[in-house]
């Protein structure tokens, strides 16, 4: 049913696969979004101000902004894969409407 809440319903053959990566696009930012949102609100919590409680300074982690640089990367290298190919199909074949029904139409010119 999420498939198909705000998608229009696929009518050129290549609709599926124009939605499929914009689903997979969506759920990533979905879940990026709440364990960003999770952990800012955990962070807020356990460092509130408190009375007698100095604020700390905290250096960069190397090792942790590698890690979620890479894996951003790793991301969007994949997504930019995916999107291609999709995209290359568009633009080469085009995209070719499935006959719903057909209307024959005729008239007389003057």
């Amino acid at each position: 049913m999420l498939d198909r809440l705000w998608l229009p319903h696929d009518i050129p053959t290549l609709a599926p696969r124009i939605d499929f990566v914009f689903l997979v696009i969506f759920w990533i930012t979905v879940v990026a979004w709440v364990l960003v949102t999770v952990g800012m609100i955990a962070l807020m919590v356990k460092h509130r101000s408190r009375p007698g409680h100095n604020a700390s300074r905290i250096e960069g982690n190397p090792r942790l902004e590698l890690l979620w640089t890479s894996v951003t990367a790793i991301i969007l290298v994949t997504l930019a894969l995916m999107s291609r190919s999709t995209w290359a199909d568009v633009k080469v074949d085009g995209p070719r409407a499935v006959a719903v029904g057909s209307v024959d139409v005729s008239g007389v010119g003057r």
